[in-house]
């Protein structure tokens, strides 16, 4: 049996202010989605009232890679194509526009303004923007002193040896939509016991998707007893299975 779904959309209540977009706007390109960030929280959503009501049995959704200029407004770079955004690109691009994010919890420095992923939703008058994955509250390794003075810490330290029990961390289920791969450096002290204790975020690639994964996971690791104590560097990497 086939199914005819009504799509209704209205406009209704006073227009919302215009926000400024440059349109169209370009295709997200391979290369730039693989280094984007997720963004910040959004702290001033009101922009979202330039999306039209939507009545739909899913969510009508429009994703864009975005910089953020000095007050957190995102610059919006390019779209990228969805069957779920329902020809409302347009709308959903002064929507976006015109948010103001929260500070992101990790910065992403590419090509100065970073790059960052932003999603804009609606569905029976709910707007929305989408939440980024938790962060850590772990130090950037870079910041940590050095032991007896206030110089920044070295850049660089040994290879952990292999653990004896190697817990694998859990996909994080926003990066496994997006399908983005990336990999966490973690400095961590192993103990005479062969427990561990991770210390610092030393990078993630791309930042911002992998971190809390990555250190739940090691927090388990357990190392040969008696052997290889002291500071260590370790990489957790997550691939998409084939």
């Amino acid at each position: 049996m086939r199914y005819c779904w009504l799509v209704l959309v209205l406009w209704l209540g006073a227009p919302a202010p215009a926000y400024a977009v440059t349109w169209p706007l370009p295709d997200c390109s391979e290369a730039e989605l693989a280094g984007v960030s997720p963004a910040p929280a959004a702290s001033d959503t009101s922009s979202m009232k330039a999306l039209p009501f939507v009545m739909l049995p899913r969510p009508v959704t429009a994703a864009f890679v975005v910089g953020l200029d000095a007050a957190y407004r995102p610059l919006l770079r390019c779209v990228i194509r969805q069957r779920s955004d329902w020809g409302l690109i347009a709308d959903a691009s002064v929507a976006a526009a015109g948010l103001v994010l929260s500070a992101p919890p990790v910065a992403n420095r590419t090509a100065g303004e970073g790059r960052y992923l932003l999603r804009v939703s609606t569905n029976f008058g709910f707007t929305w923007v989408a939440a980024p994955p938790p962060y850590p509250i772990m130090p950037d390794c870079q910041s940590l002193p050095r032991d007896g003075g206030s110089a920044h810490a070295p850049i660089s330290v040994p290879v952990a040896p292999k653990p004896v029990t190697r817990v694998q961390p859990v996909y994080p289920p926003p990066a496994l939509a997006e399908e983005m791969e990336g990999e966490v450096q973690i400095w961590l002290d192993i103990f005479s016991d062969g427990s561990a204790s991770p210390i610092c975020i030393y990078g993630g690639t791309p930042p911002g998707w992998f971190e809390k994964a990555a250190l739940e996971a090691v927090e388990q690791w357990r190392f040969q007893p008696r052997t290889g104590m002291g500071r260590y560097g370790v990489t957790v990497k997550f691939k998409m299975e084939d």
